[in-house]
């Protein structure tokens, strides 16, 4: 059997399992995946029934691309601890799913798959906005976008009122949030899995 690369990885399992969000690298491209093994590092799932059906999926893709599927989960909380071990260590997991724009917390020691998002991109009509800013950085692709999240926003229509705005939309409040002279706060809640 043939080491199977980790890009050849990513191009497969994204298509049929739509995509990983973050690679980390030890500072050097994956050439290969050690054996037919792949470690792939992600948080344990708020609702379990995600994680069984992840699990089924992994397996089906490890039959098909004759590979092992290693699945190891953490805290959500603990992955960023996770990431910064194997960066400075150079030894750590093949694939690690990453929330948000944490990609750029790393994104100096990310490998450059913007020849497999593109792929992706191209084959469904291409990206959002939303997912480009998350998962670009340099002009090259760190990660690969799986899901994006919907957040709800919050802002105070009667500090706009009291403050003398007649418009109080939630367009008024970017644009005073971007450059007016009122604080405008927008607030997300945020919760932790696992």
């Amino acid at each position: 059997m043939s080491a199977l690369s980790r890009r050849h990885f990513l191009a497969l399992s994204a298509a049929a399992a739509s995509g990983i969000e973050g690679i980390v690298a030890a500072r050097r491209a994956p050439a290969h995946a050690q054996g037919t093994r792949l470690h792939l590092l992600q948080w344990s799932h708020f609702i379990p029934a995600a994680d069984t059906l992840f699990e089924a999926q992994a397996r089906e893709f490890g039959k098909q691309a004759g590979v092992d599927v290693q699945i190891e989960r953490i805290n959500q909380n603990d992955i960023q601890t996770r990431v910064t071990a194997a960066i400075q260590s150079g030894a750590g997991p093949d694939i690690i799913v990453l929330a948000n724009n944490h990609a750029h917390l790393y994104q100096s020691s990310l490998v450059d798959v913007s020849d497999v998002a593109e792929e992706i991109g191209g084959k469904q009509g291409g990206w959002y906005d939303y997912a480009k800013v998350n998962c670009v950085a340099g002009g090259r692709w760190i990660g690969v976008p799986q899901f994006i999240i919907s957040w709800a926003i919050t802002y105070r229509e009667d500090w706009l009122r009291d403050a003398g705005f007649e418009d109080v939309s939630f367009e008024t409040a970017l644009v005073i949030r971007n450059g007016g002279e009122y604080p405008v706060f927008i607030l997300a809640a945020r919760r932790g899995g696992g």
